[in-house]
């Protein structure tokens, strides 16, 4: 009689630290891809090479969805689908935004 509902907040609470785990790795690839593309002597694919080795090295399973734009500042966006639980029912998109000061020499 207890097992399901022991199940239910055991699959819940999985879930939830899963959806936390993969969130701050986005965000850890988000601030060094970022970085990355504000030094002064990258170019714009070098910067996307670096930020895709990345997302590939860390979660290579998660369809992310990436943008990267150099001009005053280094601007990295990564997208990605939450795990769905009970928390999350529906299907929600969780947007990660970075943004460096680009170095001069």
């Amino acid at each position: 009689m207890l097992g399901g509902p022991a199940l239910l907040m055991f699959a819940s609470g999985a879930s939830f630290f899963l959806n936390g785990y993969v969130d701050t790795i986005v965000r850890a690839v988000a601030v060094d891809a970022s970085r990355y593309a504000a030094l002064a002597d990258q170019s714009y694919d070098g910067a996307l090479a670096h930020l895709d080795a990345k997302i590939n090295q860390t979660l290579p399973k998660t369809k992310i969805a990436r943008t990267i734009s150099i001009g005053k500042t280094a601007k990295v966006e990564l997208s990605y689908e939450a795990i769905l639980n009970v928390f999350n029912i529906g299907k929600r998109i969780v947007t990660v935004q970075v943004e460096t000061p680009i170095e001069t020499y």
